[in-house]
């Protein structure tokens, strides 16, 4: 993205090419189902705080998220809680055995 003028340095102006770089933050929209419990609660913090449930849900998510332990066990208690994940992994385990997989310095 090109600002909408150019910048000039204590010389003069920059070349035509040098434009600063902007950052642009990308937000992307997931979707999050919540058992009747997990929502009764999330709109009990939001009354209370006076906040929408989505700003209290996004507040938590990002909490969660920047306190999350990625170790070993705690990631294979996260994929353990995704329906199916299990067998999708020993199918994949399985097209590998058959020879069906992607080196990883082919991708």
């Amino acid at each position: 993205m090109r600002p909408s003028r150019r910048f000039t340095s204590a010389r003069g102006r920059w070349p035509s090419e040098c434009y600063p770089t902007v950052m642009q933050e990308r937000n992307e929209t997931i979707t999050i189902a919540l058992d009747a419990d997990d929502r009764r609660h999330l709109r009990a913090i939001s009354e209370r705080t006076r906040a929408s449930e989505t700003a209290v849900a996004h507040r938590l998510l990002s909490h969660a998220l920047n306190y999350a332990d990625v170790d070993a066990e705690s990631m294979a208690e996260i994929l353990e809680g995704i329906p199916g994940a299990i067998d999708r992994i020993a199918e994949a385990r399985a097209q590998l055995d058959r020879g069906e997989g992607i080196p990883l310095e082919d991708l």
